[in-house]
């Protein structure tokens, strides 16, 4: 076929998409495809000002067409796409289009068999990086949020042209397989790839599918009025808290970036809430004659999801003081430094009664993991019970590093396999940082630049 030579716009893609579907009377499977695009619009995956846009970047124009186009016709059977009688969108006959809507197919088979990881590794295409996964991270974070209307997708006959379920039972069972990937794979992908509310979506909805005493336990406790308050109470005191120690810091000659993170997210929470009861689980006498998701229904009401040092935060990343780079001072220095930045920090924790009718006492602590990791933590407790707890991070510069892209890094902590990890932030180099944004704190004529993406969610 003749190529394109230029990216359609979005609204025009949207418009082939919609008329495709209501041809085949495949209305629903057009809206959850719609639901897909926007979360991932919402989240940068998909880029329309760059196709508007075209002349100034074609090459980034047409990895937005392509991706938003795969987005459109995700739930087209890529075995059936060769085969099939029916006249499809010119976006779907382009090789580029088509090759990523096969490979979507793949991913979706391999997931749904519960396949190891080395099984995925040859479809990144000798480092070529498809833009399906992309386009999964966005699927993922929208199929399993209790709206699934699967009944429009299920034919015991096939579909000519969609994948379809020849049963209840069938979907069910794949949206289970598919929950386990997202939970393995896709969230801590999207944290590699910079998208870590995304990330917590797809927890969220996996932990509605697999693991739902706790769903259900964080969902309720989360709207409850008293933690309500409680957590507005909180978010007030470190909005202060965050531009006061900015200020203090910045004055006394800091390069600094203070990032307040106003609530952890729900699947994030639910990833904790488990952690948290499986190191009690194997600790007790009942991991010894109870399996582990009867424990989780038996305990699950008494744990204090109060009890958690993070639904709040504040981190603190500091680069320089004065002109010279804190990392590249002798470590005697750098102590001397870093010291002056926890009294400083100190002194406004012990100011907050008098700013805002609020004590808290905390706890310093400072972590140094094998894995990389280093910071201090600033544990702040209530003094009264009006207030949450939370949590202070302070770091260099290259201990944000470690901790974002290295190997104590997020990605890791949301339960990431390090290998594959490192495969993948590889292969995807070119496309997560020129296309979606570098998640990681810049240095721009001396002073810290944050992008949007890492003040949402650590």
């Amino acid at each position: 076929m003749e190529l394109r030579n230029k990216p359609p716009s979005l609204l025009s893609s949207i418009h082939s998409a919609r008329n495709f579907y209501l041809r085949h009377k495949a209305m629903q499977q057009y809206e959850h495809c719609m639901r897909v695009l926007k979360k991932a619009e919402k989240h940068k995956i998909v880029e329309g000002k760059f196709i508007k846009h075209y002349i100034k970047d074609p090459n980034r124009a047409w990895v937005n067409s392509i991706l938003a186009e795969t987005i459109l016709y995700h739930i087209i059977d890529h075995k059936r796409i060769e085969k099939n009688k029916y006249i499809l969108p010119a976006s779907v006959n382009d090789p580029a289009v088509k090759k990523e809507i096969v490979l979507f197919g793949k991913l979706i088979e391999l997931d749904r068999k519960g396949a190891v990881l080395s099984e995925y590794i040859p479809l990144l295409n000798n480092g070529e990086a498809p833009l399906a996964i992309l386009a999964k991270l966005a699927d993922y974070a929208v199929t399993h949020n209790g709206e699934n209307n699967l009944e429009s997708f299920i034919s015991k006959e096939g579909h000519p042209i969609f994948r379809t379920y020849s049963s209840m039972a069938e979907a069910y069972e794949a949206l289970r397989m598919d929950a386990n990937a997202g939970e393995r794979i896709y969230a801590p992908i999207a944290e590699l790839f910079g998208h870590p509310e995304l990330a917590g979506s797809i927890l969220k909805h996996a932990f509605d599918v697999n693991h739902h005493d706790i769903y259900n336990f964080v969902m309720e406790r989360i709207k409850d009025a008293e933690l309500q308050e409680k957590l507005s109470h909180t978010r007030i005191v470190v909005k202060e808290l965050a531009k006061r120690i900015r200020k203090t810091l910045a004055g006394a000659g800091f390069d600094v970036a203070v990032i307040p993170r106003l609530m952890k997210h729900e699947g994030k929470i639910m990833r904790k809430v488990r952690r948290k009861i499986a190191e009690r689980y194997n600790e007790s006498e009942e991991s010894k004659s109870i399996p582990f998701e009867d424990y989780i229904s038996r305990t699950i009401e008494r744990f204090d999801i109060t009890s958690l040092n993070d639904l709040v935060a504040l981190r603190v990343v500091i680069n320089k003081v004065g002109k010279r780079e804190i990392d590249s001072m002798e470590e005697s220095e750098k102590r001397m430094v870093m010291n002056n930045a926890v009294a400083l920090i100190k002194a406004n924790i012990e100011m907050l009664e008098s700013i805002s009718s609020s004590k808290y006492r905390y706890q310093i602590e400072e972590w140094n993991k094998e894995s990389g990791y280093r910071a201090i933590h600033f544990d702040c407790y209530p003094i009264k019970n009006d207030m949450l707890k939370f949590e202070i991070q302070l770091k260099t510069f290259k201990e944000h590093w470690v901790a974002e892209e290295g190997g104590a890094a997020h990605w890791i902590y949301v339960g990431g396999d390090s290998k594959f990890g490192r495969v993948l932030k590889e292969i995807y180099l070119s496309i997560i940082h020129k296309f979606n944004g570098k998640n990681e704190i810049k240095e721009k004529e001396g002073q810290l630049e944050l992008p949007i993406s890492i003040v949402s969610e650590d």
